[in-house]
Order: C-alpha cells, then sequence, then structure tokens
C-alpha cells in the first residue's frame, strides 16, 4: 500500500509540474504575436544546406536579447556581447558585435559569433522558436539558426534540438 501512495504522489507531482508549464505565464504566445523582444532567447540549433548540424555543448549558455531600442545582447559559452542591430520586414542586420575578452579553449564561441553576425533573415516557426537565416559565405550559402524563448520550453523540446523543424 505504501507504494502505491509512493507512486501515486509521484504521478501527481509530476502531473503538477506538467500543468504548471502549460500555464499562461509561461506558455509560448501565438506564433501571430511574436516579436523580437518577445523574450530572451536561447541558441538551440544551426542547421546547414548539407542538412548538418550544430547544436551548443552547453545547453542554455548561448542566449541572444533584442530590445526595442535596437540594442541586441546575449551570452556565449565564454563571453557577453552586444552589438546594435535594425530590421526592415524579415530583414535583420546586426552591426559590428562587441564582447567581453575572456580566453576559453574549448569554446564554439567563434563559429557562434560567425553565424549570428551574418543575420539576413528572420522569421518565428509553428513551435513559437526565433529562427534566424545566415548566409555563410560570400555565394550566398544560407544556414539557419533556430532559437527558443528563453524559460517557457519543456525539457523534452529543448533534448529533441535537432528534430529538423526550423
Amino acid at each position: 500500500m505504501r507504494t502505491f501512495l509512493f507512486i501515486l504522489t509521484g504521478i501527481v507531482l509530476i502531473a503538477g509540474v506538467v500543468i504548471a508549464l502549460k500555464t499562461p505565464e509561461t506558455a509560448p504566445v501565438q506564433t501571430s504575436e511574436l516579436t523580437l523582444t518577445s523574450y530572451p532567447w536561447l541558441w538551440k540549433h544551426t542547421k546547414f544546406a548539407n542538412g548538418n548540424f550544430m547544436t551548443p555543448e552547453k545547453p542554455g549558455a548561448f542566449t541572444v536579447t533584442f530590445t526595442i531600442d535596437g540594442t541586441v545582447s546575449g551570452t556565449t559559452d565564454c563571453n557577453s556581447w552586444g552589438s546594435m542591430y535594425t530590421t526592415s520586414g524579415e530583414t535583420i542586420r546586426i552591426k559590428s558585435m562587441v564582447s567581453t575578452q575572456k580566453y576559453c579553449e574549448t569554446s564554439q564561441e567563434t563559429a557562434y559569433f560567425s553565424q549570428i553576425g551574418g543575420a539576413d533573415k528572420f522569421s518565428f516557426n509553428a513551435k513559437g522558436n526565433l529562427v534566424i537565416e545566415i548566409e555563410i559565405d560570400s555565394v550566398g550559402t544560407v544556414a539557419t539558426m533556430t532559437y527558443m524563448p528563453a524559460g517557457v520550453q519543456a525539457v523534452d523540446d529543448w533534448l529533441d534540438s535537432t528534430d529538423g523543424a526550423t
């Protein structure tokens, strides 16, 4: 009987967590209502034209926050950074980025900066993720960086970061 009550209590606690994750305070807004400034964003992955993915080795370390005054800032697995950005329709440009200068031997920062610095277009997918299309070379090869809203996605969405949905 105690085992049954213990299991039942565990199920009720898990159900409570799931319900809490779905409450209006933490649930993403409708895709049509999303803007760059809706949330701080967590980098989920970059999908390249050849189908390969790059994902953060330290989930949650790479962030980007856009403000209505045209500033953008974020963190990497090593440093903090900032810049100015402009938009026109779905076009986005991130200007010269500055960052703190801490050295981290195994950081993905250089690759990340090169990607986000090539931001060209942005949109929001059906899951409420920010998708930034980037040009990665002079011949116009395109990749997409996908970001999820910070603090509102379920853990399984994070773990499924290379699901191919951009």
